[in-house]
């Protein structure tokens, strides 16, 4: 076994909750909102080893961390991306 794939399925769509889910290793993000093909298709993909977000959250995450690779709120993100997550 590979170890755990994570795809994030949510409302929220804030940069902090996008950024921090990466941060922390998911490899998808998706809105509530999306078509069961969507979820099927990022579900797959993820479970595959690949990276699938949407095409606008994916800009946004790119532009983050391009202009923040060495300042604080990215380092803020990195030092405890999903505060509420415990180990469990």
């Amino acid at each position: 076994m590979t170890g755990v794939r994570i795809c994030i399925l949510t409302m929220f769509d804030d940069d902090d909750s996008v950024f921090a889910s990466k941060l922390a290793g998911a490899l998808g993000y998706l809105l509530k909102g999306a078509d069961i093909d969507g979820i099927e298709r990022a579900v797959r993909a993820v479970a595959a080893g690949e990276a699938l977000y949407l095409a606008a959250t994916a800009r946004r995450m790119q532009a983050f961390f391009a202009a923040s690779s060495g300042g604080g709120h990215a380092q803020a993100l990195a030092a405890q991306p999903c505060p509420g997550l415990t180990p469990r």
